[in-house]
């Protein structure tokens, strides 16, 4: 069993760069493992479904444990004495926003489905590449190679639409029970 210690300085500013590295050098190895192999499996993502719009996963991870790190580090004495260790994605476990396990499945499920698709998408073209003459390919190409990311932006356009139209409904039920 590790004994958790708020260490500053030097080595834990070097570690904060690498997801969940100043979390284990704490003594918070749940934290740090579970960052660091968050991270490493958007990397693998990154590079399976070979899509630079899933880019943003890793960079979006790193720049959280950075931050994550730095947090605890300066935590006031008394707070980081309280801080439990455990896996990183238990922190948004529990949001109150009353995500069901059923509803946490289906969003699991859609990004896998569509994660197949951009995969598929990627090699199909690579075929279409080979059978279509190279002059035609010149011009269809540009246009092929921005459909999975233009799916993708749409969907992402219409989930941020639903979630403020879902908050404007939220906030009108509240504006009329305080009324």
């Amino acid at each position: 069993n590790t004994t958790k210690r708020q260490k500053t300085g030097f080595w834990n500013f070097i570690f904060a760069f690498i997801p969940g590295l100043s979390e284990m050098f704490m003594g918070f190895m749940k934290m740090g493992i579970s960052l660091l192999a968050v991270f490493f499996a958007g990397c693998a993502l990154c590079t399976v479904a070979q899509s630079d719009i899933l880019l943003c996963i890793p960079f979006l991870i790193w720049f959280y444990g950075f931050f994550h790190a730095r947090n605890i580090v300066h935590m006031e004495p008394e707070k980081f004495t309280q801080l439990e260790d455990y896996y990183i994605w238990e922190e948004f476990g529990d949001t109150g926003d009353h995500i069901t396990a059923k509803t946490r499945n289906k969003f699991v499920a859609v990004a896998l489905i569509l994660l197949g698709i951009m995969m598929l998408w990627n090699m199909a073209s690579n075929y279409f590449y080979m059978i279509i003459p190279e002059e035609l390919w010149d011009m269809l190409s540009p246009i092929v190679a921005y459909i999975p990311e233009t799916f993708i932006a749409v969907i992402i356009i219409v989930i941020g639409i639903k979630m403020i139209r879902g908050k404007k409904e939220e906030l009108d039920i509240e504006g009329k029970e305080n009324s």
